[in-house]
């Protein structure tokens, strides 16, 4: 299974914890505890000292139930929780609200979803004491939606996990290979995968050497649509489209490390993580600038487009392509600062001030 990426935020801010405790004066290291229903979930992600505690999934008796009485048992000073809290904590609460992209895109969501997830997260940001999210857009948008003031909501974007091969710079060369293009994440319909197959039809028809290679899962009917139209135009295109789902790290940063321009036309996120994944390995980037897209456009070495617009985005794929070693060369040097401003180590902590100041 791919990693979700509420789990390696979560994964991701816990981990690092231990590391800024440090900073905080006369602060106590803290007891972490995780609840899952799988113990081996927890490993996947999670590296530091922990006390398991099992419970039954369910969403609403891990909710209503076994959450609280969890809490309850163990005396919990914070309850941390993504976008849903449980109905009673014994002392704070702190919601993670990643994003509310089903109110500014109702369109690309069910009703089931919207009024569900309207409900319960209107719940969570108005009664729990902190709520964390991503991005300032998505804080503006809980803030508004909500009806809760920004003073209780803390931003904490997400990071990347580097190494030092990741930050080694490359040699940057051409050769007389096709230009290998790359989209990494989830197959939903405001992901828009279709704009990429069509950009590397229309690039062929104008006799640009290229390849595509798109990299996700996902679920339900849209995601089953999408492996159609893949295998389709996989043949029709002679094998110039490669759809893969389930890769591991190891490979996933091989498939980076082949590819010389990222794409990424989702029509909106909550923030954008394969953005500054693909930035920190030194690739230009070709990016919507809609929703909390738009904050990343300093951190990423390319061009951004209206996201309404695919004549737009096909444009600024060309423009990149035109000069693309320029831009590599720009996109390599580009790797540190991006790899110093988006940390988990920030992200955690900007978590602990949260959490001082309810204290206060």
């Amino acid at each position: 299974m791919e990693p979700q990426g509420t789990s390696t935020f979560l994964a991701g801010l816990l981990n690092a914890l231990p590391g800024v405790m440090a900073d905080f004066e006369n602060e106590k290291v803290f007891e972490i505890i995780c609840a899952a229903e799988n113990r081996q979930f927890v490993e996947k992600y999670v590296t530091i000292k922990y006390v398991f505690r099992k419970i039954k999934t369910g969403f609403l008796l891990r909710n209503l139930f076994y959450l609280p009485k969890l809490a309850s048992q163990v005396n919990a000073d914070y309850v941390v929780s993504q976008y849903v809290r449980p109905i009673w904590v014994p002392r704070y609460a702190i919601s993670i609200i990643h994003d509310v992209l089903f109110v500014d895109f109702p369109d690309q969501f069910s009703q089931t979803y919207r009024i569900s997830r309207w409900f319960f997260f209107a719940l969570s940001a108005r009664f729990s004491a902190k709520v964390f999210t991503v991005s300032n857009y998505s804080k503006d948008r809980i803030s508004r939606f909500f009806k809760i003031h920004k003073s209780k909501i803390g931003v904490l974007p997400n990071a990347v996990h580097i190494d030092h091969a990741t930050l080694t710079v490359k040699k940057v060369s051409r050769s007389t290979r096709p230009i290998k293009l790359l989209y990494v994440s989830r197959l939903e319909k405001r992901k828009r995968h279709e704009w990429c197959v069509r950009a590397l039809e229309d690039l062929l028809a104008d006799g640009v050497d290229a390849e595509l290679t798109l990299v996700g899962g996902g679920g339900g009917r849209y995601a089953e649509k999408l492996r159609r139209l893949f295998r389709v135009k996989s043949n029709d295109l002679n094998g110039r489209l490669v759809h893969r789902e389930g890769v591991p790290a190891a490979e996933l940063e091989e498939v980076f490390g082949q590819a010389d321009l990222f794409l990424f036309p989702s029509l909106g996120e909550g923030f954008g993580i394969p953005i500054i994944e693909a930035a920190v390995r030194g690739l230009p980037c070709v990016v919507s600038d809609g929703s909390a897209l738009f904050e990343l456009k300093d951190a990423f070495v390319g061009e951004s487009f209206q996201p309404s617009d695919y004549q737009a985005f096909l444009k600024a794929i060309k423009k990149v392509l035109s000069g693309i070693d320029s831009y590599s060369v720009r996109a390599q040097e580009n790797r540190l600062k991006v790899a110093q401003r988006y940390t988990w180590e920030g992200a955690a902590k900007e978590f602990m001030h949260g959490i001082m100041e309810l204290r206060s």
